[in-house]
C-alpha cells in the first residue's frame, strides 16, 4: 500500500485507513462550502500527519483559492461555515435537547392532518423570545433545559424564526407525488445487419505473417489515411485491424448507419 497512489473520494474519507508511506503528502481539495466535519475526516486519512511526518496541501477552485491565500484563511472560512451551518439547525437541535430531557415523559405525537397543516406559523423576531416562550420553570427540575436555552441563546440569540407544526423539511417528507411516464412507441424503419466478412481464422496459427500482410490493416496506417487529426499519435505497428473494424469506422466517419438500408 505504501507504494500506491491513493484516491480518496468524499464517501470513503470517513473510517478508511491505508498504510502510507511516513513521508506521504496529501493533495486536499477544498470546496466553498466545506465545513470542519468533512476536512478533519479527510485529514485524518493521513495516520501520520506531523510536523516530521505525512503533510498537507490545500487546495481548491478561485472562490476558495487566491494569489495571496494562506492556510489561516483556509481554515477561518472552514470554521465560518460549521458556525454557520450549526446556527442552520439550532432549532431543530433544541427541540431534540427538549425531548431528550422530558424522557421518560410520553410524547404525544399527533400527526392528522388538523395537527400537522391546521395551527398558524409563529413569528419570532429573535431566538431568544421563542427559546423563552418555550421553557416552562416548573417542569425543568433538573435546570438542564434551562442550560440548554441559556446555551442556544449564546449560539444565537439575535436571529429571527418561523415556528409552525411542520418544518419545511418534514413537509417535503410527507408530499407523496406520483409520476406517471407515457411510453411512446416509436416505429422504426426495418434495417438488414451489416454483412460481415468471415477472415481465415485457421491461417493464424499456420502462417500468420502471410495473414497479417494480405489481409490486415496497421492500425498506424489507417489512422493515417482515415484519421489524420490523429495521426499525430506515435501508434505501434503491432496492432493491426480487420476489414470489419475498418469498415465500420469509415461508415460512422461519413455519418452512415453500419446497417444496410
Amino acid at each position: 500500500e505504501a507504494e500506491c497512489f491513493v484516491y480518496f473520494d468524499e464517501s470513503r474519507c470517513r473510517g478508511s485507513d491505508m498504510k502510507l508511506l511516513t513521508k506521504a503528502v496529501a493533495l486536499v481539495t477544498v470546496e466553498p462550502k466545506m465545513t470542519k466535519d468533512k476536512f478533519l475526516q479527510g485529514c485524518a486519512r493521513m495516520r501520520k500527519l506531523r510536523r516530521d511526518g505525512q503533510s498537507l496541501i490545500l487546495t481548491g477552485t478561485s472562490e476558495v483559492v487566491g494569489p495571496q491565500t494562506t492556510t489561516k484563511d483556509i481554515l477561518a472560512m472552514i470554521l465560518a461555515n460549521t458556525a454557520s451551518m450549526a446556527k442552520k439547525g439550532l432549532l431543530t437541535n433544541f427541540h431534540r435537547g427538549l425531548d431528550f430531557y422530558s424522557f421518560p415523559k410520553e410524547i404525544i405525537d399527533d400527526s392528522s392532518l388538523g395537527a400537522m397543516y391546521g395551527g398558524h406559523i409563529c413569528e419570532y423576531t429573535d431566538l431568544s423570545k421563542y427559546l423563552d416562550s418555550t421553557y416552562v420553570k416548573e417542569e425543568d427540575t433538573t435546570g438542564n433545559i434551562q442550560e440548554l436555552v441559556e446555551y442556544c441563546k449564546e449560539i444565537d440569540g439575535r436571529m429571527s424564526v418561523s415556528v409552525g407544526r411542520l418544518s419545511e423539511e418534514c413537509e417535503q417528507e410527507l408530499e407523496h407525488e406520483e409520476e406517471f411516464e407515457e411510453e411512446e412507441e416509436l416505429e422504426l424503419a426495418r434495417e438488414n445487419p451489416f454483412t460481415q466478412e468471415n477472415w481465415r481464422w485457421s491461417q493464424a496459427f499456420t502462417d500468420p505473417e502471410s495473414l497479417f500482410s494480405s489481409y490486415f490493416v496497421k492500425l498506424r496506417d489507417f489512422v493515417r489515411k482515415n484519421l489524420p487529426e490523429l495521426s499525430s499519435i506515435k501508434w505501434t505497428d503491432k496492432i493491426f485491424c480487420s476489414p470489419n473494424f475498418c469498415n465500420t469506422i469509415r461508415d460512422s466517419l461519413h455519418g452512415k448507419s453500419i446497417y444496410n438500408m
